[in-house]
């Protein structure tokens, strides 16, 4: 009986990260605040409100897509950057999803995350540390991408993680309109297009 055990145990603990997360109760199950959730969706499905980039109060001039001049991507910093993976595929709601539980993954990282946005402090989660959570998040969350060939996650992990920074920023101005916030939007922005 011992040496089962042991065995078991040893296993386990071989086991890479990614693959013994898969025990732990996942984050997202019921704790996501369904106004935020409806939110989310309607920033991502709002068609353009006006032809002129300027007068559009819509996120379509940042990012593009839902029958704006531009294909789905990032407009917010140069380099622009349209999404060529199968992330522009996904369906809004779990974009929105994803964008939520991203957001709910930096913040228990960076707890002080509100208070360095309103006072413009550039502080941020590690790429590497978003990448890892995305793909564990996506290969649980979305069949597609798990029945992927694993070459192909690299550049939806890249666009996916741009987007719901995007996304989320834009939701998050309704409460933090101040230009520091706007400035710490776009360095948010920039310090993932300068890791990708």
């Amino acid at each position: 009986m011992f040496k089962r055990l042991a065995l078991v145990l040893g296993c386990v603990a071989m086991m890479p990260l990614t693959v013994s997360a898969q025990f732990i109760k996942p984050l997202e199950m019921n704790t996501r605040n369904q106004q935020v959730m409806t939110d989310l969706v309607t920033v991502i499905t709002t068609l353009p409100t006006s032809k002129a980039p300027m007068q559009d109060t819509s996120i379509c001039p940042i990012r593009g897509g839902n029958g704006s001049s531009k294909p789905l991507g990032q407009y917010l910093v140069e380099p622009n950057t349209e999404f060529k993976s199968d992330y522009k595929k996904v369906p809004p709601a779990k974009m929105a999803e994803f964008a939520y539980d991203l957001h709910a993954f930096i913040l228990s990282r960076n707890p002080d995350l509100t208070e360095s946005q309103k006072i413009s402090k550039l502080v941020f989660v590690p790429y590497d540390k978003q990448r890892e959570f995305a793909d564990f998040w996506w290969l649980r969350n979305y069949q597609p991408y798990k029945d992927q060939p694993a070459f192909f996650h690299g550049n939806f992990l890249d666009d996916a993680l741009i987007d719901a920074t995007n996304v989320y920023n834009w939701y998050r101005r309704k409460d933090l309109r101040s230009a520091d916030y706007i400035a710490w939007e776009s360095a948010a922005l920039q310090e993932l297009i300068k890791k990708k």
